[in-house]
């Protein structure tokens, strides 16, 4: 058996040790919870950058050729800040009604984000595509932007060649 001085010396070096690991542990959570704000602020300001310089004028651009189009809303809350939204009415001339959502969101990987693009048209028997989805993941950089804006091109001529479809003759 061992003395007090050494109980007391063994006990007080584990006791050491324990607050050395979790003063490091906290090193270690402090270091990634920062990291994680970090990245949380350059998504938001490329997913800023890229809703006010690519999507808005586009969707914009797209609302202003119909009357029968509600205006682009950019969502206000938190959660759902980076998501515009577009609507088409159902009118005599287009029997039907359309959603478009764009929403830029979190990838994965930490360097990337993914902006992704649907639509809905209803009645679903007016075009032969009545929904449709797709997305592309990008890097957080302004090397990235111009992809963006291919990505959507694309997409909103796909809208635009089933929503037609639907126009009364």
């Amino acid at each position: 058996m061992t003395g007090m001085d050494e109980f007391r010396a063994e006990i007080d070096e584990i006791m050491r040790r324990a607050e050395e690991d979790r003063q490091q542990q906290l090193d270690v959570l402090e270091a990634k919870q920062q990291k994680f704000h970090n990245m949380l602020q350059l998504f938001d300001r490329h997913a800023d950058a890229i809703q006010d310089q690519i999507i808005a004028p586009r969707v914009r651009y797209l609302a202003s050729l119909f009357e029968h189009s509600g205006k682009p809303v950019m969502e206000e809350e938190e959660e759902y800040r980076h998501r515009i939204r577009l609507r088409f009415f159902h009118t005599e001339e287009f029997p039907c009604t359309s959603d478009i959502t764009i929403l830029i969101m979190h990838c994965d990987f930490a360097d990337f984000f993914k902006v992704k693009f649907e639509y809905i048209i209803l009645p679903i028997y007016v075009t032969d595509q009545y929904k449709f989805e797709d997305e592309i993941q990008v890097a957080m950089d302004e090397k990235s932007y111009p992809a963006v804006g291919t990505f959507l091109q694309n997409c909103i001529e796909t809208f635009l060649m089933h929503y037609l479809k639907a126009r009364k003759v």
